[in-house]
């Protein structure tokens, strides 16, 4: 996906899906009783072809296209006790005044972020990771996901996503009901390919 225009970004990813509406008890958990967290609005339109062959395509504020796509995968991996997921490299990359093409699905989102930064050498620039709480919306259907992505020196993507799990998850207990497992953890392009385009 990348080419001239172009600015590619690499990060690390591992997120799960979760069908119905978000809990109450997982927000509170997140957000530490709604005191901490950046809130946002925002729907995206992604293009469903490319999401068929594992890559991401949306328009972000009407006119920023956002793309992804997966350049490795490290597969199921045990990040912490009772939290196992899908991990994979995606490169990144944006530019305006391109639009998705014909096969298209709007998903509307409230979203949390919280931002941890992760201990790097002077010279090698900041290095972290964003944990997204998103509540999702495609017509009547609900849906709400977690997700730790790193951002930063691509070198420290290991180390960014440590400081993400740290962060939020350390070695305490989730919440009662939550279950980060692997087979609930994919991608957003896998994931939109089981939605109803209708819903």
């Amino acid at each position: 996906m990348s080419g001239q225009g172009w600015e590619a970004l690499l990060t690390r990813e591992v997120r799960w899906f979760f069908d119905g509406s978000l809990p109450a008890d997982v927000k509170s958990w997140f957000t530490a009783g709604s005191t901490r967290g950046v809130r946002k609005s925002r729907s995206d339109v992604y293009d469903l072809a490319p999401a068929r062959r594992g890559i991401g395509v949306k328009q972000r504020d009407g006119v920023r296209l956002d793309a992804k796509h997966k350049v490795a995968e490290l597969g199921v991996v045990r990040l912490r006790p009772g939290v196992e997921g899908r991990v994979d490299d995606w490169e990144k990359t944006v530019q305006s005044g391109l639009t998705v093409g014909p096969e298209r699905l709007v998903v509307s989102k409230e979203i949390i972020t919280l931002r941890f930064e992760a201990e790097s050498p002077p010279d090698r620039g900041s290095a972290g990771c964003e944990v997204e709480l998103a509540s999702i919306s495609i017509g009547s259907a609900r849906s709400w996901s977690l997700c730790f992505e790193t951002f930063g020196d691509p070198a420290l993507r290991g180390e960014a996503l440590e400081a993400g799990l740290d962060g939020l998850v350390g070695e305490g207990p989730l919440p009662e009901g939550l279950e980060l497992r692997s087979e609930r953890s994919c991608g957003y392009p896998e994931w939109l390919t089981t939605q109803d385009p209708v819903s």
